[in-house]
């Protein structure tokens, strides 16, 4: 069985900053908590690479390839736990024990309810409202109570943020990926081709526009793509889902446009698209990147060796013309479908 550097991992998601004895650091708390998981082997005499924390990894990792149901996962804990009593200590009893276990990686996300009718998300000063300030619509289609008297509310839209700030950390963090950060600052060919998005002219732009972000060369410039899918499948059945992803444009050419390296922020739900009620699905993302923007997050540089403020910025979207429309809330129609100054578009 192939099984991750998990001491490399753990190592890039150290905290570098020294515990106040007085006031203990909870991320240094946390961290030393993996560790001991990492090098705790799943039952005594088994390979010393199988830890109960990479045995985990991989078993969420096959859960998540393969697409199998929660219930199923915990079925296959049980078994696993029947099967090898040696291991009860250390293996989760079901899926959320193990997701509670992995918390500390870095790959939980924020959930957060919408309107039905997409005029609000409960987020912000709305986060614990029960009916849409808007439509007057309730937060919940179902409020069920079973025999036992157990309540089960069922919410008409949820969307799944994923934090933007600890992974761009990350990629200063990693051994493996920090110098590639600078690689457009330090090792790109200027000689006027155009190979790179740093070699564009909207970098160049962003960069005079801020002489202090752009000449910061660990400041991060993203791209930002969205669309809409199906996440079934199947043609006869209208659902329409959008992702929001982000790109990290510091990295080389044969880096950037990678699936590893990819970083999705947001799932809206479907079933049908949200128009252009879009914006208000995007609040949580873009109160990201206004904080990164504006005040920046303080980052370890493992390759120098020192922190440092990072900062961010969308250098711009990628996307078909209609989803284009929906982001920027220009009108793709009619006359003035192009954003351009009105009196330069030619029309009859």
């Amino acid at each position: 069985m192939d099984v991750d550097d998990m001491s490399g991992l753990l190592n890039d998601l150290r905290p570098h900053l020294d515990p106040d004895p007085e006031n203990p650091n909870v991320e240094v708390e946390n961290f030393f908590k993996l560790v001991k998981e990492s090098q705790t082997p799943l039952y005594e005499g088994c390979d010393e690479k199988l830890s109960n924390m990479s045995c985990l990894v991989k078993m969420v990792h096959l859960n998540w390839f393969n697409s199998w149901s929660n219930t199923s996962f915990t079925q296959l804990f049980k078994f696993l736990r029947y099967a090898f009593p040696m291991a009860q200590s250390t293996m989760p009893k079901n899926y959320y024990q193990a997701k509670k276990m992995l918390s500390g990686l870095g790959l939980n996300y924020e959930d957060i309810d919408a309107c039905e009718n997409d005029c609000v998300i409960y987020y912000g000063k709305l986060k614990g409202a029960t009916t849409c300030p808007s439509c007057q619509k309730p937060q919940y289609k179902k409020i069920r109570k079973d025999s036992r008297g157990r309540v089960t509310k069922v919410l008409y839209k949820t969307q799944r943020f994923f934090f933007i700030k600890p992974r761009l950390q990350r990629l200063f963090m990693s051994r493996k990926i920090v110098e590639d950060m600078v690689w457009h600052a330090e090792q790109r060919v200027r000689d006027g081709k155009l190979r790179h998005p740093a070699d564009s002219e909207a970098w160049r732009v962003l960069d005079q526009y801020d002489a202090s972000f752009g000449s910061g060369p660990r400041n991060v410039r993203l791209g930002l793509a969205t669309d809409d899918f199906n996440p079934f499948g199947n043609m006869n059945n209208k659902h329409s889902t959008w992702p929001v992803i982000l790109f990290p444009y510091n990295l080389p050419p044969w880096l950037c446009m990678k699936s590893p390296y990819f970083l999705l922020t947001l799932l809206i739900p479907g079933p049908k698209s949200p128009g252009s009620n879009i914006d208000v699905y995007l609040r949580p993302f873009i109160d990201d990147l206004k904080s990164l923007w504006s005040e920046g997050m303080m980052t370890y540089d493992e390759f120098k060796q020192v922190n440092f403020n990072m900062k961010a910025a969308v250098l711009w979207t990628i996307n078909d013309f209609p989803a284009y429309g929906l982001l920027s809330g220009w009108s793709t129609k009619g006359k003035l479908a192009y954003a351009l100054p009105a009196q330069a578009i030619p029309h009859i």
